[in-house]
């Protein structure tokens, strides 16, 4: 029993030691929706084969879970901004949140 342990542990390790570059390359620009990020997160959490518990019991709600708390969603909102697109910075809108956190700041 102890030999079968140790095995799987001696493959668990050198499975999480895979380079970056095993990893499925996503091109930019290619997540667009919240949808998106959860429909990558879920393949990349199934071919991880991880298992669910302690709140979530399946790769979709912690996914969507995951994906609420990066962006400091409640997870009941996650339906409303499901369908919301990224758009990446622009200079300009880069130029409008550094003008926003400074008038922030200055009240």
């Amino acid at each position: 029993m102890a030999k079968r342990a140790k095995a799987a542990a001696k493959n668990s390790r050198a499975a999480s030691k895979l380079p970056a570059s095993k990893l499925p390359k996503v091109a930019p620009g290619e997540l667009f929706t919240l949808l998106d990020f959860v429909r990558y997160a879920v393949s990349r959490f199934m071919e991880a084969k991880l298992v669910f518990a302690h709140g979530t019991t399946d790769p979709v709600a912690e996914a969507a879970f995951l994906v609420c708390e990066t962006l400091h969603l409640h997870p009941d909102q996650f339906e409303t901004f499901a369908t919301a697109r990224n758009r990446p910075l622009t200079s300009s809108t880069k130029s409008t949140c550094a003008a926003c956190r400074s008038m922030s700041m200055s009240v």
